[in-house]
């Protein structure tokens, strides 16, 4: 019994629901987007724990949507965005069209790496 109380005392004083996610909370430069060959600019994420919100410029327009997070599950509410038009929006618009499938990520190293629910990897991203 004392080593129960112990192993159930040493879980609750390690776990910090606060730190769900903190390694996420920064800006991330997109590298990588599934089905672009070339990307001709670099969208950006950043997420906000206070309220659950991301956004950043997703290649021509800034953006913004939320996000809810457990463990590494991750997925995007609705998004909106300026409506500014580029002479190319191909990067911006796979980006966008994208971030509703994501379902999870995955950090290594200072790499980002968010997946749909097959496990494909969708976009790839590095630390700022």
């Amino acid at each position: 019994m004392k080593y129960l109380l112990f192993v159930l005392t040493l879980a609750l004083t390690t776990m910090n629901p606060d730190k769900e996610g903190s390694e996420l909370m920064k800006e991330w430069k997109v590298i990588k987007i599934k089905g672009v060959e070339k990307l001709s600019s670099s969208p950006t994420i950043e997420f906000q724990k206070e309220d659950s919100k991301a956004g950043g410029f997703a290649g021509c327009n800034n953006y913004f949507s939320t996000y809810k997070l457990s463990g590494n599950t991750l997925s995007f509410g609705n998004t909106g965005s300026t409506r500014k038009m580029c002479p190319d929006m191909s990067v911006e618009n796979a980006f966008l069209n994208l971030l509703p499938r994501i379902a999870r990520y995955e950090i290594v190293k200072k790499e980002l790496y968010l997946y749909d629910q097959t496990d494909e990897i969708l976009i790839t991203a590095i630390s700022q």
